[in-house]
């Protein structure tokens, strides 16, 4: 991966953690979903996000726990 397409995929992690409705278009079409949004990362990064995509219960038996709501519960904010 290169230097510039680490802020854009660290942009990516964080908002399919926080934005259920990204992180559901993400997961049902990774190409179109980062071809709208105008992201630009290597064929690697694009096949293992599209892995994880392929697998249920992995990606959400960690992002469930991760999304916004969660992070807006009392013991989380400042």
């Amino acid at each position: 991966m290169s230097d510039r397409q680490e802020p854009q995929l660290e942009a990516l992690i964080g908002r399919a953690l926080i934005d259920r409705s990204f992180r559901d278009r993400l997961v049902a079409d990774v190409r179109g979903t980062l071809a709208a949004e105008q992201i630009v990362l290597g064929e690697g990064t694009i096949a293992a996000i599209e892995e994880v995509a392929r697998d249920p219960a992995r990606l959400h038996s960690f992002s469930d726990r991760f999304d916004g709501e969660f992070l807006k519960r009392a013991e989380y904010v400042g």
